[in-house]
């Protein structure tokens, strides 16, 4: 949340912004509609205040690149939180959803592709590059061949492996 805040004023430093299961709504959290079923009162007088935490309208000022990264099976903060700050975003952005991923476990449950789409991110950044689409999808080059190439890669009685896609350096296309 702090991070859209400082985003969205364009701070001197802030190049790129990623929010991992990021909260945009506070009165659609599957925790605050529990709650409001047992004291309704509480749900309605805060649906009658506008919400605190403006993090939707800070992600239409946001001006960086962006990086969404959401787990699918999140029951804190719903996937649509990540949706809808994708929809928001004003600047260019790439919504990641992991199928197999819950609350703040992406980094364990899609370690690959996690660290792949900040790596992309950060070189972008880094290297000055302002691409038109900082997150045009990548060639995963993921299939049959591809597994049977990377278990290839180290051949048994080979003193070396042979370089894989994840060896070699990737930068954000132009």
């Amino acid at each position: 949340i702090c991070a859209v805040h400082l985003a969205s004023k364009q701070v001197p430093g802030a190049d790129a912004l990623v929010i991992e299961s990021g909260v945009m709504d506070l009165l659609q959290l599957p925790m605050v509609l529990q709650l409001g079923m047992m004291m309704p009162q509480m749900l309605e007088a805060l649906r009658s205040e506008p919400c605190p935490l403006r993090t939707l309208e800070e992600m239409r000022e946001v001006r960086i690149p962006t990086l969404i990264m959401h787990g699918d099976l999140d029951e804190i903060s719903p996937v649509e939180q990540a949706q809808e700050a994708h929809a928001a975003c004003g600047s260019v952005k790439k919504l990641m959803r992991f199928s197999r991923c819950g609350h703040n476990d992406i980094r364990i449950g899609a370690q690959k592709e996690y660290f792949r789409e900040f790596r992309y991110l950060c070189e972008s950044v880094s290297t000055g590059v302002q691409p038109e689409e900082v997150f045009r999808a990548q060639e995963s080059g993921e299939g049959l061949l591809a597994f049977i190439g990377g278990a290839l890669r180290c051949l048994p009685g080979m003193r070396k492996c042979l370089p894989g896609q994840d060896d070699m350096r990737v930068s954000w296309p132009r």
